[in-house]
């Protein structure tokens, strides 16, 4: 148990939430700005070659969201 954080493992093989992650990012260093745009334009490729055409996070950080204006 991680105060602040929880791993939902029902259904599937495990969702690390809120400080959950802080264990992870100690030996999985968090992802530069310039990953995060790669990782969000590989996603909205594969997003929009099923038909979707948005997608939303209500946890991202307020310096995530500045890349979405350029």
């Amino acid at each position: 148990m991680i105060p602040g954080g929880e791993v939902i493992t029902n259904p599937g093989v495990g969702v690390f939430c809120d400080n959950a992650m802080d264990p992870i990012y100690d030996v999985w260093p968090r992802p530069g700005r310039d990953e995060k745009v790669r990782f969000l334009e590989d996603a909205m490729k594969s997003l929009h070659s099923v038909g979707i055409v948005g997608a939303h996070d209500a946890g991202m950080l307020p310096t995530d969201v500045e890349m979405f204006n350029g």
